[in-house]
């Protein structure tokens, strides 16, 4: 196991993955969205199967407002790229709905990596009640 952001430790991931004949699983948990879209696709790049959790409605929705700020780069590094500011401007002149940001960069990173559209429902989960 390496600990630590694989932001900056990608290369030493890489490092202890056996290079040749290998059945390789990679399961990435960001806890936001700092992860740059390089660290994907150097991992790609190896023919490993890929799991990422994308908590993105917690994240891009709890800080949407910083995001959204010129000066932020994070959703850049995340993307791979700048571009998304024009269209999120544009797909909110469509829909004017704030809620759907998180859904609508899914869409952005699957479209721009050859992935389909994942499903814009959300589903709800409520634990039992376990202190009555």
């Amino acid at each position: 196991m390496i600990r630590g952001d694989c932001n900056e430790k990608i290369d030493l991931i890489l490092s202890a993955i056996p290079s040749r004949n290998n059945l390789t699983l990679c399961f990435v948990d960001p806890f936001n969205l700092s992860l740059r879209f390089d660290v994907l696709r150097k991992l790609a790049e190896r023919k490993i199967d890929l799991l990422c959790l994308l908590a993105l409605h917690m994240d891009a929705n709890r800080a949407y407002d910083i995001y959204l700020a010129n000066e932020s780069s994070k959703i850049d590094h995340f993307m791979g790229n700048s571009s998304w500011r024009t269209e999120w401007g544009e797909f909110l002149n469509q829909t004017n709905k704030r809620s759907d940001f998180p859904i609508f960069f899914s869409w952005l990173f699957c479209e721009e990596n050859g992935y389909p559209r994942i499903s814009a429902s959300t589903r709800t989960f409520n634990a039992p009640d376990q202190n009555g």
